[in-house]
Protein backbone atom coordinates (compact mmCIF):
# COMPACT_ATOMS: atom_id res chain seq x y z
CA UNK A 1 0.00 0.00 0.00
CA UNK A 2 2.93 2.47 0.82
CA UNK A 3 4.36 1.47 -2.35
CA UNK A 4 1.09 2.14 -4.35
CA UNK A 5 0.99 5.59 -2.80
CA UNK A 6 -2.53 4.85 -1.56
CA UNK A 7 -1.34 4.48 2.45
CA UNK A 8 -2.47 7.40 4.88
CA UNK A 9 -2.18 6.19 8.19
CA UNK A 10 -4.05 3.65 9.76
CA UNK A 11 -5.50 4.05 13.57
CA UNK A 12 -8.03 1.70 15.58
CA UNK A 13 -10.32 3.48 17.91
CA UNK A 14 -10.29 2.15 21.35
CA UNK A 15 -13.21 0.28 22.70
CA UNK A 16 -16.86 1.46 22.81
CA UNK A 17 -16.47 1.14 27.09
CA UNK A 18 -13.91 3.82 26.52
CA UNK A 19 -16.03 6.82 24.29
CA UNK A 20 -17.40 10.16 25.99
CA UNK A 21 -20.68 11.23 23.77
CA UNK A 22 -21.26 14.91 23.41
CA UNK A 23 -24.90 16.05 23.56
CA UNK A 24 -25.70 19.94 23.38
CA UNK A 25 -29.24 20.03 24.71
CA UNK A 26 -31.00 23.52 25.39
CA UNK A 27 -27.09 25.37 24.31
CA UNK A 28 -25.67 23.17 27.40
CA UNK A 29 -22.60 20.77 26.93
CA UNK A 30 -23.72 17.47 28.17
CA UNK A 31 -20.92 14.48 28.23
CA UNK A 32 -22.00 11.07 29.22
CA UNK A 33 -18.98 8.12 29.79
CA UNK A 34 -20.22 5.63 27.19
CA UNK A 35 -20.89 5.25 23.65
CA UNK A 36 -23.74 7.15 22.35
CA UNK A 37 -26.14 3.56 21.84
CA UNK A 38 -26.53 0.15 21.76
CA UNK A 39 -27.20 -0.47 18.26
CA UNK A 40 -26.16 -2.62 15.36
CA UNK A 41 -24.57 0.93 13.22
CA UNK A 42 -21.05 1.29 12.21
CA UNK A 43 -19.04 3.96 12.73
CA UNK A 44 -19.10 5.59 8.58
CA UNK A 45 -16.39 8.67 9.14
CA UNK A 46 -14.57 10.18 11.90
CA UNK A 47 -12.57 13.60 12.90
CA UNK A 48 -9.38 13.06 14.01
CA UNK A 49 -8.41 16.09 16.37
CA UNK A 50 -5.35 16.66 18.24
CA UNK A 51 -6.47 17.22 22.08
CA UNK A 52 -4.36 17.29 25.38
CA UNK A 53 -7.33 16.42 27.69
CA UNK A 54 -11.02 14.80 27.73
CA UNK A 55 -12.23 18.16 28.55
CA UNK A 56 -10.61 19.52 25.45
CA UNK A 57 -11.99 17.27 23.25
CA UNK A 58 -15.56 17.33 24.72
CA UNK A 59 -15.32 20.89 24.20
CA UNK A 60 -14.83 20.88 20.45
CA UNK A 61 -17.62 18.09 19.78
CA UNK A 62 -20.02 20.37 21.26
CA UNK A 63 -18.99 22.92 18.20
CA UNK A 64 -19.69 20.27 16.00
CA UNK A 65 -23.20 20.24 13.96
CA UNK A 66 -23.95 16.61 15.18
CA UNK A 67 -24.21 17.52 18.66
CA UNK A 68 -27.39 19.42 18.67
CA UNK A 69 -30.26 17.22 17.73
CA UNK A 70 -27.87 13.99 18.30
CA UNK A 71 -24.32 13.10 19.20
CA UNK A 72 -20.96 12.93 18.70
CA UNK A 73 -19.17 9.94 20.89
CA UNK A 74 -15.23 10.61 21.32
CA UNK A 75 -12.83 7.63 21.71
CA UNK A 76 -9.16 7.72 21.35
CA UNK A 77 -6.88 6.32 19.32
CA UNK A 78 -4.77 3.08 19.63
CA UNK A 79 -1.20 3.80 18.41
CA UNK A 80 0.44 1.25 17.02
CA UNK A 81 4.18 0.77 16.91
CA UNK A 82 6.13 -1.46 14.15
CA UNK A 83 7.58 -4.33 15.47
Amino acid sequence: MKAAGVYLSNHGLAPVTDATTVRVQHGETVATPGPFAETDEHLEGYFQLDCKTLDEAIGWAAKMPYAKGGSVEIRPMITYTQG
